[in-house]
């Protein structure tokens, strides 16, 4: 397999590096991230919404579906994170980061079944890729 550079920075590389090890697909959807046209259209994904970038709380999605789970926080299954009241900043263990994960695939999934979220728009935010930025865990 030819290296490909990441549109991302060395914060999230490890995370790159288990993805493509992984299969390279998206987390919540399985898209196939070698088969787009644009590596940006794959985003580094916070598990839960903390801006922590611990390499537990991260995961690899396909822009549409990180744009559907948006804040959603899978420790408490609702948006949003606040620090004072919802526990984990990010995963402790595999086995809980696993658990998040598939959590937050459900989240996504019951979007598309209840039609919250249509093909169409999937297909252009992942077509639309995005700009990288980061924030450091506090």
């Amino acid at each position: 397999m030819d290296q490909i550079k990441p549109p991302w920075d060395s914060k999230s590389w490890e995370v790159w590096l288990r993805w493509v090890s992984e299969g390279a697909r998206c987390a919540y959807c399985d898209l196939d991230g070698y088969v787009l046209n644009n590596w940006r259209q794959m985003d580094t994904e916070h598990i839960i919404p903390s801006g922590c970038w611990n390499k537990l709380n991260l995961t690899v999605a396909c822009h549409g579906c990180n744009r559907m789970k948006s804040n959603w926080n899978p420790n408490t299954e609702k948006s949003g994170y606040d620090p004072d009241n919802d526990g984990l900043s990010a995963p402790d263990s595999e086995e809980v980061r696993q658990r998040l994960i598939d959590v937050a695939r459900d989240y996504v999934e019951r979007k598309w079944k209840e039609g919250l979220y249509s093909e169409e728009i999937h297909t252009q935010q992942i077509a639309q890729g995005r700009n990288w930025h980061k924030d450091e865990c506090g």
